[in-house]
């Protein structure tokens, strides 16, 4: 009898004429993927209400306590050069595959650069999407077990033509749950997943930087860049004030007609120390912008998007590769662009 031909064993009987071929297992596996797929549908809404919404937030974001609040300076920093990289590098593969070559390693490499550091939030939810949402297992770096929940294996086993040829199924099982590629697919769909959150809570930074800006100085500061020369000139202003020899009622008046201009030093302290203040804000940002996003269907068109990748990976119909919404990704670099040319015209005039 050939590997690919085993038969269906039955408690206390001789083994039937019925086989079940390895083209039959997979079918069945197939379908137990299907229904699989669609059960993470149904529980999108569960999940989003259980931690998307402000308690579930605030509970996410007591992980940011320690050492996000350093990550979060420099991978804020690193989020434009990170994109810019990426991109660069999946548009230099685009053509070279258009022209039927293999990209070289350099383009290869920049496609999948990552700059930014792992946060502990960003730990938190990629944990709760595997374990709670998708219900497969998790090891941690030294390969312990975190969750041994296996939502596949299982809906896959629950099957009883299935079950009764489990050593034949357990191959079947390990090539679509246990292969290095199904893995590394499935730290794609939650590195994509969670680029949303992190895209928005940029965007709830450059929205308060022009917010502040607005209200406190009557300027358009859509970022860092256009906020800090306008923060440290009314700095220099207050500090030439106070030390005005005639006083500081002279000395305001003085300065409202003559303001003071704040030294290039001043400058770039004023907007390091802004952009560490508004980073480390940003560690905590998703405790308002998770609501926000469950209210406008962010959150939930995000799983959408990852159970559709996760369809894919298992080879169902209707199933795409993972793409985050444009605006996760776009938005914030337009933001950045806009703070750049606003700050080059502000220093031509």
């Amino acid at each position: 009898m050939s590997a690919d031909a085993l038969p269906v064993p039955t408690a206390g009987a001789p083994p039937p004429a019925v086989v079940l071929t390895r083209g039959e297992a997979e079918a069945l596996v197939a379908a137990a993927a299907a229904r699989y797929v669609e059960a993470r549908r149904a529980r999108i809404e569960q999940f989003i209400d259980r931690h998307f919404t402000l308690k579930g937030s605030l509970a996410l974001h007591r992980h940011a306590l320690g050492l996000d609040l350093l990550r979060a300076p420099y991978n804020l920093a690193a989020s434009l050069p990170e994109f810019a990289i990426r991109r660069s590098g999946r548009a230099a593969g685009w053509l070279w595959r258009q022209l039927g070559r293999t990209p070289p390693d350099m383009v290869t490499r920049a496609e999948k650069t990552r700059l930014i550091l792992d946060t502990a939030v960003g730990r938190r939810v990629n944990f709760l999407l595997m374990s709670e949402f998708l219900e497969l297992p998790v090891k941690d770096d030294a390969g312990n077990i975190l969750s041994d929940t296996d939502a596949l294996a299982r809906e896959i086993l629950s099957d009883p033509r299935l079950a009764a040829a489990l050593r034949q199924v357990e191959a079947v099982v390990a090539a679509h749950a246990e292969e290095p590629e199904f893995r590394a697919a499935v730290a794609e769909v939650l590195a994509n997943a969670g680029a949303g959150r992190a895209a928005m809570a940029e965007v709830a930074l450059q929205l308060g930087a022009l917010g502040l800006g607005a209200g406190a100085f009557h300027a358009f500061t859509p970022g860092v860049l256009s906020l800090a020369p306008i923060l440290s000139a009314g700095l220099a202003n207050s500090l030439a004030i106070s030390a005005f020899p005639l006083g500081g009622g002279i000395g305001g008046l003085w300065y409202a007609a003559f303001p003071a201009a704040a030294t290039p030093f001043l400058t770039l302290a004023t907007g390091g120390t802004l952009l560490v203040a508004m980073a480390s804000f940003g560690a905590f940002a998703g405790i308002a912008t998770d609501p926000v996003q469950r209210r406008l269907g962010l959150h939930r068109r995000r799983l959408e998007r990852l159970v559709d990748g996760m369809a894919h990976d298992l080879g169902q119909r209707g199933g795409a590769p993972l793409s985050p919404l444009l605006s996760d990704h776009y938005l914030p670099r337009v933001l950045d662009l806009i703070d750049l040319i606003n700050s080059l015209a502000r220093l031509v005039r």
